[in-house]
């Protein structure tokens, strides 16, 4: 873990997260500098759904794995063009107009103004939201 320094406050961090020295915010940040991420269990990268896909459907992995990638690159260029992708049982990827509005720039505290911008969401549909809770409700 490695400690990242901000001249101004964040209000947007809990007190528990930050520390306060000599008028410096100072945030712990986790950085990772191998291309290789930490295999914690929790993610699923792209390889292993690939294997995942590869082993249920007969296909081999790096078939799978292209599958994989055209589908999200798909969704990606359609959700960039304006359009929604809907799956079924899934959800919803979309994206949102954010306006122009006025900001401050955090070094030197000047107003500024932030050019308006597409957001990229994703909207869950119910039955993918049972799904992530069934274990929660038992």
């Amino acid at each position: 873990m490695s400690l990242l320094f901000l001249r101004t406050t964040t209000a947007l961090l809990r007190s528990s997260q930050r520390q306060h020295f000599a008028g410096i915010v100072v945030v712990p940040v986790q950085r990772s500098f191998s291309s290789k991420s930490s295999d914690d269990g929790k993610d699923l990268t792209r390889k292993q759904f690939a294997a995942i896909i590869a082993k249920q459907t007969d296909l081999s992995k790096s078939k799978a794995d292209a599958i994989i990638k055209t589908l999200f690159d798909t969704i990606a260029e359609k959700v960039a063009e304006g359009k929604s992708v809907k799956i079924p049982n899934f959800g919803k990827f979309y994206s949102v107009h954010i306006s122009e509005r006025m900001g401050y720039n955090p070094s030197t505290r000047e107003p500024m103004q932030i050019t308006s911008r597409q957001r990229p969401r994703f909207r869950p549909f119910q039955a993918f939201k049972e799904l992530v809770n069934k274990d929660k409700e038992d």
